[in-house]
């Protein structure tokens, strides 16, 4: 039975990742690291430190990691702040208040940086519904490792057995995997085939789909 959701934050809850490299292209390119679209594929899911340095290697580079970190999370932040509600993700209003209406608690567990969250949650207008917000920046690994949801279960103070994670990416699902979690996929629509989605316990193309979802995972 589940007694507890976690969501995942970027990709999932706010359409941030075309935000995401954005400034990550326009940052990284200044400091010798010209990624493209298509290249940043590759780093979805990680934390921004580790991002930096998958990109600092593959160019083969020295960097400042902690100067661009800096200036990549200012960047986003304002952006989130602009564009954010905007890029509210459908079904998220109404997936919240259906959990809320369920009285199962909520949790955003994220590879983003704390400050980032919160400010997504507050300008997508979520803060009500969500109990617990817990960054992988505190955690030794970022997914997929499954620190990042264990500790938020533990927060909410739920076994991970009765947690259900949403997530939009592979490194966020295998986490969820690794943590013997229940997970559903809402991956983009040019990531709907992807064979590694078999691990998951469903996926569904919009979270407008969740529902029906829960209810089957709950018989």
């Amino acid at each position: 039975m589940i007694k507890a959701v976690i969501f995942d934050l970027d990709g999932l809850l706010i359409n941030s990742e075309p935000i995401w490299k954005r400034v990550e292209i326009d940052v990284f390119s200044r400091h010798g690291m010209p990624v493209t679209e298509e290249d940043l594929m590759q780093s979805v899911g990680l934390r921004i430190d580790e991002v930096i340095m998958y990109w600092a290697q593959y160019f083969n580079v020295e960097v400042e990691r902690d100067e661009i970190q800096a200036e990549v999370l200012s960047k986003m932040q304002e952006a989130i702040i602009k564009e954010g509600l905007a890029n509210k993700m459908p079904g998220v209003d109404e997936v919240c208040a259906y959990l809320q209406d369920e009285q199962i608690p909520m949790a955003v567990a994220s590879s983003s940086h704390l400050a980032l969250i919160q400010t997504a949650v507050e300008v997508l207008g979520l803060k009500k519904y969500i109990r617990v917000i817990y960054s992988a920046e505190f955690e030794s690994h970022g997914k997929p490792h499954p620190g990042v949801f264990l500790a938020a279960a533990d927060y909410l103070r739920v076994d991970p057995l009765q947690c259900l994670v949403l997530e939009d990416s592979v490194n966020g699902m295998i986490a969820a995997k690794a943590a013997r979690m229940a997970c559903i996929v809402v991956p983009a629509k040019d990531e709907m085939d992807r064979p590694e989605w078999g691990l998951a316990d469903g996926v569904i193309p919009s979270l407008e789909g969740l529902m029906e979802l829960v209810e089957n995972l709950e018989q």
